[in-house]
């Protein structure tokens, strides 16, 4: 299951993918911690795989043990440390106005300590702006990529591509993020990561029909959703797509 999650985040992004829509690997910047062999190799690697361009890598100096940093940071750290210097070096590179996703490599820290806390990609997502923190505990914040409906029986919008997005939203784009792997306190090893990469690439254009499985939980992100999941399950049914909506975690596959 670990894989085919990983697979699906992969594509998410379009990275490589074949869809015309996909994000190109120049639309991406890929940010190595410079202190851990281990986001060294692993960022190459995806680099390789995904033909990510050299100037759209940038290396950061991320500590290795003040503020256990491998686990949590600051909201003031992640922008001294991460957001700041990161697109300081697009800009300075003349990349900022066509880069619409990060890709982190491992040896980051994966939770801002906030007063909710929120994951790194999450403060990447909102550019380090912590949006108020009772409609996160809510689950009340909306991604201003949602296209609806916010409630049953209200029409949405049509989709969108990031490109389209950008365009709309010019410098107060948000930034969809992703990492590669941990590899920190209860890690996976680093070639357990690196062959996920593989095989995420080799997976490229083969429309896997594995089934979907909806979390049903008392985090707020599962909570907002639940009326959603009946008629994404009807839909997903209609291409021939299985779906289980179920408290209990999916089996391992």
């Amino acid at each position: 299951m670990r894989a085919r999650a990983f697979i699906l985040l992969l594509t998410l992004l379009g990275i490589g993918a074949t869809s015309a829509l996909a994000q190109g690997p120049h639309e991406i910047a890929l940010l190595i911690n410079q202190n851990s062999p281990d986001s060294i190799e692993i960022g190459h690697t995806y680099a390789h795989l995904r033909g990510v361009p050299s100037s759209n890598i940038i290396y950061l100096d991320i500590p290795t043990s003040p503020d256990d940093i491998f686990a949590g940071i600051t909201l003031a750290n992640f922008r001294k440390l991460i957001l700041e210097p990161a697109t300081r070096t697009l800009q300075e590179r003349r990349l900022n106005d066509h880069i619409l996703a990060w890709i982190y490599s491992a040896d980051f820290p994966v939770r801002i300590t906030t007063e909710v806390p929120i994951s790194l990609t999450g403060a990447t997502f909102t550019r380090g702006e912590f949006p108020d923190a009772e409609m996160v505990k809510q689950g009340r914040y909306a991604s201003p990529f949602f296209r609806g409906p916010m409630q049953p029986d209200e029409p949405g919008r049509p989709s969108a591509s990031l490109q389209e997005f950008a365009v709309a939203f010019s410098d107060k784009m948000p930034l969809p993020a992703m990492m590669l792997g941990y590899t920190g306190a209860r890690r996976l090893p680093e070639d357990t990561v690196i062959d996920k990469l593989r095989r995420a690439a080799s997976a490229d254009g083969t429309r896997p029909r594995d089934p979907v499985f909806f979390h049903i939980s008392e985090d707020p992100r599962s909570k907002a959703r639940r009326w959603q999941f009946d008629s994404a399950a009807t839909e997903l049914g209609k291409v021939g797509i299985l779906s289980t909506i179920s408290s209990n975690r999916p089996p391992t596959i």
